[in-house]
């Protein structure tokens, strides 16, 4: 699935997240060196990634989670096997009777939705989340920033059982 750009660039005007003059500025360098606006902006600091996600998850209609703060059950988080949620960057946070919401970081991967459910028998709602690279791409024990610790707690969690 990809994401419209012109929807998205409609979309960061209308926010009034960035000033006209710092999207048209953004536009050109994006056009100059084939880059994606959105992560022009990321980079020159003139939206956060979680304000771009979040304008990405509306022009695609998928639902944005946070999982700050969110408790997840090991059996839950443990449907999606280790080596496609490092691979995928997407986890597992919450199951009813017969869904399953994934929080993923990428919607390039909606494919692998139909692998996790053919593997767990359950319907998969993918919702988009900023973070989630950074937590299953990160080693367990690794040091990081006060920043980026609790973003780093779920992998951590997995390869210890915990949680």
């Amino acid at each position: 699935m990809q994401i419209n750009e012109e929807q998205l660039k409609k979309f960061i005007l209308d926010s009034g997240l960035v000033k006209p003059s710092q999207f048209e500025e953004a536009e050109e360098k994006a056009k100059k060196t084939k880059q994606k606006l959105g992560d022009i902006l990321l980079s020159g600091g003139k939206i956060s990634e979680t304000d771009l996600k979040r304008m990405e998850a509306f022009v695609l209609g998928i639902p944005f989670i946070s999982l700050t703060n969110q408790k997840i059950d090991f059996s839950v988080l443990s449907l999606i096997p280790e080596p496609i949620a490092r691979n995928y960057n997407i986890v597992a946070y919450k199951k009813n009777e017969d869904t399953l919401e994934v929080a993923m970081l990428d919607v390039d991967d909606l494919p692998v939705i139909d692998i996790i459910k053919k593997r767990s028998g359950l319907k998969i709602l993918p919702r988009l989340h900023q973070i989630c690279a950074r937590a299953v791409q990160a080693e367990p024990g690794s040091r990081v920033s006060r920043h980026h610790s609790e973003r780093i707690y779920v992998t951590q969690c997995l390869s210890l059982g915990r949680w």
